[in-house]
């Protein structure tokens, strides 16, 4: 695997927000092009249509983006981690809770998107499981390392196959 934030690792982040099927239902609406400062080092990403269309590495004042979203180093690494610490684990968490994650730009824009955006930058980290290896614990958690796990057929926590209490079933009837 690449390394992060080289551009082997944001080809690969590519490739995984191509590939992501909630994505491309959620995200006919998403084109904008958009920032990503990662430390020092930056990435401006054209997306269209819920894909990234273009990647451009240390971009010159001539790559425009509509927003962006700028960090230290050590704030990324713990949110591309596998397992984040708690408010590392969701974008939204670190825009209201980690005052080094910014938001800049036109956050109009981003708002507009923040279903599509939300799960596109949900795709940031390799999944640390697979449907065969990932228990129901680990996918409802709200933690899950799993991007693709809400498409799983799995029985939800709550239990589906679980019977009606008597007196409930009785007052049906």
């Amino acid at each position: 695997m690449a390394s992060f934030p080289e551009i082997a690792w944001m080809e690969a982040y590519r490739d995984r927000v191509n590939a992501d099927a909630e994505l491309e239902v959620i995200g006919g609406w998403f084109t904008v092009p958009m920032s990503f400062t990662f430390g020092e080092r930056r990435y401006v990403v054209r997306v269209e249509r819920g894909k990234i269309a273009q990647i451009t590495a240390a971009p010159r004042i001539d790559a425009r983006s509509s927003f962006g979203f700028r960090a230290p180093m050590s704030v990324w690494e713990k949110f591309v981690s596998p397992n984040p610490p708690a408010l590392y684990h969701d974008f939204f968490a670190m825009l209201m809770r980690v005052p080094e994650f910014v938001l800049e730009g036109d956050g109009l824009v981003a708002m507009q998107n923040a279903r599509a955006l939300q799960r596109m930058m949900n795709l940031r980290a390799v999944p640390a499981c697979t449907p065969a290896t990932c228990t129901p614990t680990t996918r409802y958690s709200g933690r899950s390392s799993c991007p693709s796990s809400s498409s799983w057929p799995v029985e939800p926590p709550w239990g589906a196959g679980r019977k009606v209490a008597p007196r409930a079933a009785a007052a049906r009837t």
